[in-house]
């Protein structure tokens, strides 16, 4: 699917969004199609990692480290076989599938991170900021 047709779907589905309370827009426009696509530069990618990089962590530990592959690498396949059938449906077509990894250790004292769970939510917080100013899409899923 093209980014143009993403966006006129966005730009329906965000017509028809009322939220009761004042919220961020940030919210109102949020966006979550299964169609991915490949309309993308590899510099967008490393723009996200970048994101990443800035994301608040505690210590500025940033505990978290990306593997991935790219549609044109041959390990892309292994990446899709990671997922369930369900969702190989929406990532095969997709430019890339990114695995998120969290080191277990503080860099500052060596002390073990109790639940490196706890991070995840600043990634995708912040790649949905960065992502903001994108017509790039986006979906988080956990193996």
């Amino acid at each position: 699917m093209k980014s143009d047709e993403l966006n006129e779907m966005q730009r329906e589905a965000e017509e028809k969004r009322e939220p009761d309370y004042d919220i961020s827009p940030m919210f109102i426009h949020r966006w979550s199609p299964r169609a991915l696509g490949r309309d993308m530069e590899e510099d967008e990618l490393k723009a996200l990692f970048e994101a990443a990089r800035w994301a608040p962590s505690s210590y500025n530990n940033q505990s978290w480290r990306f593997i991935y592959s790219t549609y044109e690498d041959e390990e892309f396949e292994e990446f899709v076989g990671l997922l369930d059938e369900f969702n190989e449906s929406w990532a095969e077509p997709s430019y890339a599938l990114i695995v998120l990894a969290s080191k277990t250790t503080f860099d500052h004292n060596g002390f073990q991170v109790l639940d490196t769970r706890l991070y995840r939510p600043f990634i995708p917080a912040s790649e949905s900021i960065k992502l903001e100013d994108s017509s790039i899409t986006a979906r988080p899923k956990t193996l």
